[in-house]
């Protein structure tokens, strides 16, 4: 069967597929939207090995060398005999979603498979190409105790797995974060910073495949926690069903944190958390932001969440309330949200200026260019 098409990568041609069934192209994308990865020394060495389905055949491997042999598994009794293919092959990533694709092309030019890179273990057929091939070596492990960290043993051999760290800190922090296959000595290191003393673990999952196995007790022992993604503070049932909603707030590929207290959440007198975002603590220029809470809980424990918050207040009262300023002439350039840039008589008219805008919706932010008066 012949199939044709065009790609960045490769000028149109014929592609003859020999023995190795091909289907009509599927619905992945179109291979015009891939560039070359050149970063076969680094994610294209985690893809060497021999390739299956569950048959016996066909296979085939992909070496250090950038060369690859397809074995169709037909042989003959005369020569010649159409039992495979022999080529170069390259990782290619598309320019819309940072998938990658590896594509075998025989040496004489006239086969090209494509497959979608699943995981460093297993490439599915992509644009005409069909099948599952998980990678295999024969005797490699009988149980995951064989395998090494962040790996279990699939069929016999050692697959890397997605991982998710979760740290439980003893300070009220509950944190989960998401690492890509193979990354597992850089998950134990953040595990470890992160975590400060306190305890922390790493499954063999992504995150939301994590969270969705996790069974928690009914116990109730309430625990009042807030995230990033939280408006308000959030009463949960024990602290168990507060680390499974953290690590399912990760999801597939981020990160969550919560800070907690232990007991129901309470809501008391109103109150005005604010801090300070900067890249020079030194310097006058840096971003301003301010929330409204209804505790103190939740306004000392917004700028938290945010691991570059500098320079954090708790106010009495809500935001907008009436910030009383000096006259001193003191002049700073700044906006509120995203107006352009105004003089400021000094830094409090422009902190007052900015808890003012928060009266719509509980919140705001501003920014000061520079010391001084705005030039042109």
């Amino acid at each position: 069967m012949f199939t044709r098409f065009s790609a960045l990568i490769l000028a149109s041609s014929l592609v003859f597929t020999g023995c190795a069934a091909q289907s009509n192209p599927d619905n992945d994308e179109d291979p015009s939207t891939l560039q070359s990865d050149d970063a076969l020394s680094s994610f294209g060495a985690l893809l060497v090995g021999t390739y299956k389905t569950d048959a016996a055949y066909p296979k085939f491997d992909l070496n250090k060398d950038d060369s690859y042999r397809w074995d169709s598994g037909i042989r003959c009794i005369t020569t010649p005999c159409p039992s495979g293919d022999v080529g170069r092959w390259a990782v290619y990533v598309s320019v819309f979603t940072g998938v990658r694709y590896v594509n075998l092309r025989s040496d004489d030019g006239r086969v090209s498979r494509w497959f979608r890179v699943a995981s460093t273990s297993k490439l599915v057929g992509a644009f005409g190409t069909t099948g599952t091939f998980t990678k295999w070596v024969k005797g490699a492990c009988t149980t995951n105790a064989e395998c090494a960290g962040g790996e279990q043993c699939d069929a016999g051999a050692c697959v890397a797995r997605a991982l998710c760290v979760q740290v439980d800190g003893t300070d009220g922090r509950v944190v989960a974060k998401n690492f890509a296959a193979g990354q597992y000595a850089e998950a134990n290191a953040w595990g470890e910073t992160t975590a400060a003393g306190s305890s922390w673990g790493i499954s063999l999952a992504n995150c939301a495949t994590v969270a969705a196995d996790m069974a928690c007790t009914e116990e109730y022992a309430p625990v009042c926690a807030l995230t990033v993604s939280m408006a308000a503070a959030k009463t949960f049932g024990n602290r168990c069903d507060l680390r499974r909603s953290v690590i399912a707030e990760a999801g597939d590929f981020g990160e969550s944190l919560a800070i907690s207290t232990k007991g129901a959440c309470v809501a008391g007198a109103a109150r005005c958390s604010t801090f300070w975002m900067k890249s020079d603590p030194t310097s006058a220029a840096g971003a301003y932001y301010v929330k409204s809470f209804k505790s103190d809980f939740e306004a000392k424990a917004w700028p938290q969440l945010h691991p570059s918050a500098i320079d954090a207040q708790v106010l009495s009262g809500a935001c907008h309330d009436l910030t009383i300023c000096t006259k001193e002439y003191n002049p700073v350039c700044g906006g509120v949200r995203s107006d352009d840039a105004s003089t400021f008589g000094n830094r409090c008219m422009f902190q007052a200026a900015v808890r003012a805008s928060s009266a719509t919706e509980g919140w705001s932010k501003g920014y000061i260019r520079s010391a001084g008066e705005c030039t042109p």
